[in-house]
């Protein structure tokens, strides 16, 4: 039987796109939203964008913009974390809030029929944060363990070897996006509440749906 040669195929035509209009609003509290409709799929993507990067760090707390975004996702006034997670979880969700040099971002993908009570929680998430002595707590020793495996990381190493070589003591930049051991220790929990108050205003805040 003689083998047929291998024929490349051809690229069919391209089919026509179109990005979906987005749609700017600010409400009377301050608050930027931006909507964009995309209805191939029942599910609605949110992402609350906060001016609160690493960059806003104070000099010393190193860390401190890090540490108040996941402290966000540790519970709220009313709801310890383990009930927060269980109340998005009974959504068929799941939250996560971090933060980078620029901002802190807070972002879920719910059921369109599940939208309300999706944005009641994350409205309390944003408005209401616990910040627990003992979760706090956790996380800077969490982030003190973390420390010490980038200490075995010859990779992790070069990185903050190069930073320092590239950026003056002075800045920002030349110290770890999530703060170093003695910046970490040294923050308290009024340091996070006064970051939060400072940082987390409404006209600081953008939620894109």
């Amino acid at each position: 039987m003689k083998e047929e040669p291998n024929v490349r195929p051809t690229p069919g035509t391209p089919r026509p796109y179109h990005f979906p209009r987005f749609k700017r609003e600010r409400t009377n509290s301050g608050v930027e939203v931006i909507t964009a409709l995309a209805p191939k799929l029942p599910l609605v993507s949110i992402v609350a964008l906060i001016d609160a990067g690493a960059l806003r760090d104070p000099a010393g707390r190193e860390g401190l913009a890090v540490l108040t975004a996941k402290l966000l996702m540790e519970g709220t006034v009313e709801r310890d974390g383990a009930a927060l997670v269980e109340a998005f979880e009974q959504l068929g969700t799941s939250v996560e809030a971090t933060a980078t040099w620029d901002s802190a971002m807070v972002r879920l993908t719910v059921l369109a029929s599940h939208l309300e009570p999706a944005m009641v929680l994350l409205s309390d998430v944003l408005r209401h944060p616990g910040f627990r002595e003992r979760d706090i707590a956790r996380l800077k020793s969490e982030r003190s363990a973390e420390l010490l495996q980038i200490q075995a990381d010859p990779r992790e190493l070069a990185d903050r070897s190069f930073e320092h070589f590239l950026y003056a003591p002075s800045s920002r930049y030349a110290h770890a996006e999530g703060g170093s051991r003695g910046s970490v220790a040294g923050i308290t929990r009024a340091d996070v509440e006064s970051f939060y108050r400072a940082e987390y205003g409404h006209e600081r805040l953008t939620v894109i749906i």
